[in-house]
């Protein structure tokens, strides 16, 4: 049987700018660019979820992102864990949801269960620790 498995959790008392969260989470370790490219829902995809993959700079995914906040449409975009296969899709309109799919080489226990302690340490208690408090956090894991 499958699993999925995600976060829905609130920065919002951090910034209400999502590229300000994304700029977070590099800082900690999760980055935007894996081997030159960037996964990402391009602007005005009409929640049709027509991922991207380009080779875009920082400025232009965080100009992409910026607007499509701005025209309250779904931002997405996919982090890779610096020392690590493991990844994350981020997908968010404002920063007071933003669900985090474990979704890319999830971590295990037992080869069945997210281990939700590795995903707590690397990514929530490191956001803590730049001043970053993410309240509440929410973990889904639904077999299918």
């Amino acid at each position: 049987m499958a699993r999925e498995a995600d976060f829905i959790i609130d920065c919002s008392s951090y910034s209400g700018s999502i590229t300000k969260i994304i700029d977070a989470l590099n800082k900690i370790g999760w980055n935007y660019s894996k081997d030159g490219q960037i996964e990402y829902l391009p602007l005005n995809d009409n929640d049709c979820f027509d991922w991207q993959k380009d080779s875009l700079s920082t400025e232009e995914l965080f100009s992409i992102i910026d607007q499509k906040q701005e025209q309250n449409e779904l931002c997405g975009v996919v982090l890779y864990h610096k020392t690590t296969d493991r990844g994350i899709t981020m997908l968010v309109r404002n920063t007071k949801e933003i669900m985090l799919n474990i979704d890319v080489n999830r971590k295990t226990m037992r080869q069945e269960f997210t281990d939700v302690s590795w995903y707590i340490e690397m990514i929530f208690a490191k956001l803590k620790d730049i001043n970053c408090n993410v309240e509440p956090i929410k973990f889904n894991e639904i077999i299918g």
